[in-house]
Formats: C-alpha cells, structure tokens, sequence
C-alpha cells in the first residue's frame, strides 16, 4: 500500500489530496484545504507559504510516501512534437535539437521532458516540456525548510491527465478539460485517457468582466486549433477549479457548441473524514496524485540536475532489504540449476541402462560408451551376429556385375544363408548373348570379394538363337567372417 499526496498552491490556499492505492484498487483518503491570506509568490507571502505546508502535513496525518507538485503552465512550454519512429530509443538526445528553433530561450538554460502520446503515419508523436532551469528552481525552493520534497513536477495543463484513473468518464470517449484558476485557465484534451493536446491560457477566472470576455475568446480559439490540427470531435467538455461552475456549464456549452458538465471527483473513503462541498477546486492536486498510479513515461522537472534525492536515499536505506534479494535470487538459481542438472543426470542414467540392454541383445555384450557402440556399429567383430552381407547385398553386387550394354534375363535366382547368417550360397541361371559376358559376371563377382568357389554350370542353347543359358553356383563368405566350424566325425568305437 502507498499514500500519494498531490499539493497544489494557489494564490488563495494551499490544496492538498492523499489517495491510497493497493494492489487492486486506488481511493481518496483525504482532501486538505489551507487558505492563505498573503497571495502565493507575493513578496514577503513565503513564510505563510511554509506555515500552510506544515499545516497540510500535520491534517494528513501519517507522512506521504510520494509527493506531486507541479509548475504552473505560464512558467513552461508545452508543445506536440513529431519524430521519426527510428528515433524512439534516442528521444532524450534528439528533442532538444528538435526544441531549438521552437523556444524564446537556449536550450542550455531549460530543463527539458517529454511524455509518448502515440504513433501515426510513422511518426511518434510526443508531448513535449520545456521550462527555464530558474524557474524549476525558484518553485521547488517554495518547499525549502519544509518537510515537503516533491518526487515529481509536472507542468501545467498536461498535469490534469492524471484525472483518468479516478474519474472512468474521461477514459472512454475524446473529451476537453477545463481547469479555471484566477490567473489562468488550463485546457487538456483526452483522448480515450491520454493527452494529446495541452494548453495554458494566460486570462483566468477572476470575476472581471473584462477578463471573463477574454477567457472566452482565448477558449474559442483554443478549441479551432485543436479541431484544425485533425483531431478527433470533442465530445464532452468537463469543467473544474474555482468560480460558479454550475452557473456556467450551461452557457459555455451553447458558446463552444459542446456538451459541458461539472467534473465529479471521488468522494472520500475515509469514514472518519468529510468529502468538502467544493471538490471541483481539488482537481488539479488529485490530478496530481492520480499521475502516480500512470503506467508509462511522464513528463517530469525533476530531472537532470533537478533530479530528487529522496529516491537515492530510500535505495539507501533499504540496501540490506536489496542485499538479502539479490542472494535469495542466487540462491534460487543455484537450487534451479543443481536441480536441472540432478534431472540430466537421472536421465543420462536412464538412457546409458537402456543402451546397454540393447547393444547386449545385438552384439551379446554390453556396453554404454556411445563412441564404442559406434565404432562396434562401423566396424563389426566376428562375434558380431548382425551379417555384413546379406541376401539384399548379394543381390545388388549380381546386379552391378552385370554390364549396362548387356541384354541379361534371369531365369532363376537362389540365395541361401546359414542359421549363423556367417556364409551362405548362391545359385543363379538365366539367359545371355554369348559365354564371354558370362565370364565378364563371373570376373566380377570374383573381384567382389564376398563370393568364393565360383562354378560354371553347363551352358544350353536359349529360346532363340542369340541366346544361350549360363548356370552359376557360388558361396558367399566375406572376408573376415568366421568360418562356421565343422562337426567332428563320429567314430566307430570310443577308443580310436
């Protein structure tokens, strides 16, 4: 479980809203208002400034585990900027360069960040944030003296995505939404939860008429840029921060041509605290503890120079908690080796037992050397009952002793071998055209080396008169094959 706590500072208060967020689920805690009589970032108003964040810390109770400010958007720039798709591992390196031409000031002297809206017709389309080293600095010393050390700043209008994982309307379909501050007015557009459009107006919401006329203009033309940019329609546009927004819905909708409702925060969970009646004022400090529970890259100031040491510090402080990780992963993967390498080894067991079996059913001898098994399977012993020479041997060797240019016709073919399968015997008579290409078969069955004791047989005229019959008897007996040894006679009396 973690408590994330969102602080926004107004001229007028100090807002502050913890949510709680689990493994499944994600509540409001808490909302905390501090007013404040001086104007935040009038001269002499820090002090009162620091007074409020402390009160803001004691009303919440229990310290935060993570704290979200942000800089207001008149102090940065937001655009939406394009990048070639091959460019997406080298944003960080290339978008200043891309940045350059765009900004009133040097690159140098701005801390810069981005945010993935998505990807079209190849290109990546990002949000962009730029905002003078400065005025991050100048923002972030607000908390100093404070127990308040801001993990992240995020900037202006793009701040208010972090409104989709606590309010489900704004994730389903392409809204507007309609921040109204006293000095400013911040419009992000969603589409189906993600920003991809986000603009700070410099006129607010102050009750001068004068002013009220101009915010209307600058929110018209607001909306024609995003329309103009090919942008999906803009279905419901969503109102929150200070003023009479139930007043103005439903004028702003007839003004925009746009549904307009009030955006509803979650109440609070906590049955020991109250939900406030005014809880649209609270939208921007949810917002910005909502940008907690984001997956993905968010743009963020603290970055670079400006990066948080609080995060060093909790590494720090759980070193051991890391240490005794790291060797409880060793000790699994030695475990999982030792116990994939004992399973190899039963299995090599197995399999050696199962080769033994076979190579004594084969060769009558055991053995579980695989090389040995190949070289007895390459080069048979004479005790090897397996024949090197069988009947489909003798077969293919009369087959090769017969010239091609050679009209030979079978008459009747014999091959025998003996129960020890060690030698065997051939009888084969058939047809040619002369008793010389007989002899040329014989030559080369003797040449052969697996036929011994070749007879010719008596020759006969054959069915026609270019032909004759040829008889041949043979035995079969390669070399190296045992002689299969022969029976002793019986003599005629015990004595002899």
């Amino acid at each position: 479980m973690a408590r994330i706590l969102g602080i926004d500072i107004d001229r007028g208060a100090v807002r502050g809203t913890v949510i709680k967020t689990t493994f499944r689920s994600t509540e409001i805690e808490r909302y905390v208002q501090i007013p404040l009589t001086e104007p935040a970032g009038s001269p002499g108003a820090l002090p009162e400034l620091h007074d409020a964040l402390q009160n803001l810390l004691r009303a919440i109770g229990k310290p935060p585990d993570t704290i979200v400010s942000s800089l207001d958007g008149a102090q940065a720039s937001l655009r939406v900027v394009e990048l070639p798709a091959a460019a997406s591992k080298r944003v960080a390196e290339v978008l200043p360069f891309e940045l350059e031409s765009m900004l009133p000031f040097e690159i140098s002297d701005a801390v810069i960040d981005h945010q993935l809206i998505g990807t079209k017709d190849g290109q990546l389309q990002l949000m962009a944030a730029a905002a003078l080293k400065d005025r991050v600095r100048a923002h972030l010393a607000l908390f100093a003296g404070t127990q308040i050390d801001p993990r992240e700043v995020a900037v202006g209008a793009a701040a208010l995505e972090g409104l989709r994982g606590l309010c489900p309307e704004l994730a389903q379909k392409p809204v507007v939404l309609l921040e109204l501050c006293e000095r400013e007015a911040n419009v992000c557009v969603l589409e189906r939860g993600h920003a991809t459009f986000a603009r700070t107006l410099s006129v607010g919401w102050d009750g001068d008429p004068k002013h009220e006329a101009e915010l209307w203009q600058a929110l018209h033309r607001t909306v024609a840029a995003y329309r103009a940019s090919g942008g999906p329609t803009l279905e419901t546009l969503y109102l929150c921060g200070i003023g009479p927004l139930t007043d103005l819905a439903p004028w702003l909708a007839r003004e925009v041509s746009l549904p307009v409702e009030v955006l509803v925060l979650p109440q609070v969970t906590n049955p020991a605290t109250t939900t406030p009646d005014d809880l649209p004022v609270f939208a921007r400090a949810t917002a910005l503890a909502g940008r907690i529970t984001l997956a993905g890259k968010r743009i963020n100031l603290r970055t670079g120079e400006f990066a948080s040491t609080r995060a060093q510090t909790e590494l720090a402080a759980h070193l051991n908690v890391v240490a005794i990780c790291c060797v409880a992963v060793l000790v699994s993967m030695m475990l999982a080796f030792k116990a994939h390498q004992t399973l190899l080894l039963d299995e090599q067991a197995a399999l050696q037992k199962r080769l033994g079996e076979t190579t004594e059913a084969v060769f009558g001898k055991t053995e579980t050397d695989p090389h040995a098994v190949e070289a007895m399977i390459a080069s048979p012993q004479s005790d090897n009952p397996l024949p090197r020479f069988d009947a489909y041997d003798a077969l293919a060797a009369i087959s090769d002793a017969v010239p091609q240019e050679v009209t030979h016709e079978v008459r009747h073919l014999r091959i025998d071998f003996a129960d020890e399968k060690k030698e065997g015997q051939i009888e084969l008579q058939g047809a040619l055209a002369s008793i010389d290409q007989r002899d040329q078969i014989v030559t080369k069955l003797e040449a052969h080396g697996c036929f011994a004791d070749i007879e010719r047989g008596r020759t006969s005229p054959g069915r026609s008169n270019d032909q004759i019959n040829y008889q041949l008897e043979a035995k079969i007996r390669c070399p190296g094959e045992a002689t299969p040894a022969k029976k002793k006679k019986k003599t005629g009396s015990d004595d002899e």
